[in-house]
């Protein structure tokens, strides 16, 4: 976009009265409290393809394809690079969380029959597993390994590759959003109870933290540092492995996801007020995009391009930085 445009797209963010924004390079930045109406077109975000009825979890794979779970529809739409749309395969009901193995496998976390979905690179579907009551969120080891978090049992299961069922641990009260470290210890972002979850490869389960209020996603940054979007307060929260927490940076309005970078920066998707959120380590926040209505999954791939999966509209943003 030509520093001309930015200019007048900044000038008319600034003529509605609810913040105050400049820009740098390309990027808008809101530098006090803010909305952004989606009425307002941001350099940088384009709708990449239409997916199946309320996508919710977003993942992508090695040769750049999207997927998502679509919540109101039981099925996994597949979006490649350039944009079409199919339905890769079917799932539980109500899939909400969505991973990918090694060889391209897809699975769901399935909220309203308690169990995961498969399936395969060639829509091949099956039930993998059970789990607790009412999974929301799922992530994978190396070692393809499922692990999802139990919103109303308050625990986490792990599924083998095999199907084999066990729940590996406790959490705190309605877990969501889940994440792996680099040994096999699990986090969970509490949502009733304000705060972090760790259980170990054993099943050994602590607090690591607290969060500001009703946290939903959760990342974990290169030196294993755990942090969540908390929907309440409209701010990221920050817990050390030592259980220091601190409030990172803000963000847009309700981020429900949370993603990391290489570079250890965290974007948030934000429900509220569509768009994305972006705050340095150091704690910096800017808006770097809108998307469509209800922004929900979040991912960011190695070349820092963000990916959302949009609840209402039924869509997926891609968001060029």
């Amino acid at each position: 976009m030509p520093t001309a445009d930015i200019q007048g797209v900044v000038d008319a963010l600034n003529s509605l009265s609810q913040g105050v924004f400049t820009y740098s390079g390309t990027t808008i930045i809101a530098i006090s409290n803010y909305y952004i109406y989606g009425s307002i077109s941001i350099g940088g975000s384009v709708i990449l393809g239409v997916t199946g009825i309320n996508p919710l979890g977003i993942v992508k794979d090695s040769l750049g394809n999207i997927y998502t779970a679509n919540n109101g529809a039981n099925n996994v739409s597949k979006i490649t690079p350039l944009g079409v749309s199919t339905i890769l395969g079917t799932t539980g009901t109500s899939p909400s969380g969505i991973a990918i193995d090694s060889l391209g496998n897809i699975y769901t976390a399935n909220s309203g029959s308690d169990n995961v979905s498969k399936i395969t690179p060639l829509g091949v579907s099956s039930i993998l597993g059970t789990t607790g009551d009412a999974p929301v969120r799922i992530v994978i080891d190396n070692a393809d390994n499922i692990y999802t978090s139990n919103n109303n049992s308050n625990d986490v299961s792990k599924i083998t590759p095999l199907g084999v069922s066990t729940i590996l641990g406790t959490t705190g009260t309605f877990p969501n959003g889940i994440a792996i470290d680099s040994a096999n210890n699990i986090y969970t972002a509490n949502s009733g109870s304000n705060n972090v979850s760790k259980i170990t490869p054993l099943g050994v389960s602590t607090i690591l933290g607290t969060t500001d209020s009703s946290p939903i996603g959760i990342a974990i940054d290169s030196f294993d540092n755990v942090y969540t979007s908390n929907t309440g307060t409209t701010n990221v929260s920050k817990i050390t492995q030592l259980g220091v927490s601190t409030i990172l940076g803000t963000t847009g309005n309700i981020p429900y996801s949370i993603a990391i970078d290489s570079l250890d920066n965290i974007y948030t998707s934000n429900y509220g007020s569509n768009n994305v959120s972006k705050i340095t380590p150091l704690g910096a926040s800017l808006i770097i995009g809108l998307t469509q209505t209800n922004p929900y999954g979040i991912i960011v791939d190695s070349l820092n391009d963000v990916y959302v999966s949009n609840f209402t509209s039924n869509t997926v943003t891609k968001i060029t930085q």
